[in-house]
């Protein structure tokens, strides 16, 4: 699934860029990640680090990584990082500490077709 890059004097320069626009970038995403304008990104809990569910941001923009192989997405954060003045946090959750490979993209596909996760 190729990308457009955006257009001359919209192109993203790096992390900094994106930062100052408030967004994150999401990337080394499979060129075949089914990924668009508008998709919300959650957390996995794949790795044991974060429970599964947590949003993070709305994706912005979908692009081609620096040499084509791979995607990646500009999101923007649900929250404000730089006005955050409180925070909850998760000290036990289901499947914390449990280490899991990550399916390939179409598998993720295959599986969201059929359900809920």
């Amino acid at each position: 699934m190729r990308r457009s890059h955006p257009a001359p004097g919209q192109r993203r320069s790096g992390g900094i860029k994106l930062a100052e626009d408030g967004l994150v970038k999401l990337g080394f995403l499979a060129a075949d990640t089914p990924v668009r304008k508008r998709d919300i990104v959650t957390t996995s809990g794949l790795g044991g680090v974060y429970p599964s569910g947590l949003a993070i941001g709305e994706v912005v923009s979908v692009q081609n990584g620096e040499y084509d192989v791979s995607l990646y997405a500009e999101v923007k954060p649900f929250v404000d990082v730089n006005s955050v003045r409180d925070v909850m946090v998760i000290t036990e959750f289901e499947g914390k500490g449990r280490r899991w490979m990550m399916p390939s993209a179409p598998a993720l596909r295959r599986r969201a077709s059929d359900g809920p996760l």
